[in-house]
């Protein structure tokens, strides 16, 4: 009989090998033949071709799974990377406005509203015309030196933004509580909630 009759002589060696460091392990020290290690492999009733499809499948599906994982992990990094821009790019001018009203840079001020940019006072409150908001801005914020001490932003939405901390200007001081919304880059209304 000898070697296993697969076409491959390498793989018969290993497979031997292997069954007789098995019987070893087991305390078994007397060598078995090759005749015994082929009666005892076809006689068991899982055949090689059995064992090594299963290891295959097995192989194939860990692969798989660790790929699907992969994929998935890179979706919602990358899904938080375009949160984070989209929140950057709405939070800009509404910090770049708590920033000129710091530093009383009245242009910069000015800059960051849309021309069509309305204003109000409480939750409920009438929105002022794009006329009433620019000479509020200018009154209220400009000459008033209207400032927010430690402002804290939250985005609420894909185009709102609160504004928390201790407003103050000449004669005047709250907490803020404002509610931006901003398009395309720039503020559109500015509701003041205390």
């Amino acid at each position: 009989m000898g070697k296993l009759s697969n076409g491959s002589g390498n793989t018969d060696d290993y497979l031997f090998a292997v069954a007789q460091q098995r019987l070893e392990r087991r305390g078994d020290r007397n060598p078995i033949s090759v005749t015994q290690f082929n009666h005892h492999l076809f006689t068991t009733p899982i055949k090689i071709e059995c064992v090594m499809r299963k290891f295959l499948i097995i192989l194939f599906s860990s692969f798989s799974l660790t790929a699907c994982g992969q994929t998935q992990n890179t979706n919602q990094t990358t899904n938080k990377k375009s949160e984070k821009m989209q929140d950057e790019t709405l939070l800009k001018p509404v910090k770049t406005l708590m920033e000129a009203m710091q530093t009383e840079n009245a242009e910069l001020i000015r800059a960051q509203f849309s021309e069509t940019a309305t204003q109000a006072y409480g939750s409920d409150g009438v929105m002022k015309t794009a006329e009433e908001t620019k000479k509020w801005i200018e009154s209220d914020i400009v000459d008033r030196q209207g400032k927010v001490a430690n402002p804290e932003y939250s985005v609420i939405s894909e185009n709102e933004v609160v504004v928390k901390g201790q407003y103050s200007s000449v004669g005047y001081t709250n907490k803020a509580n404002f509610l931006f919304t901003v398009e395309n880059g720039l503020i559109t209304s500015w509701r003041m909630r205390y």
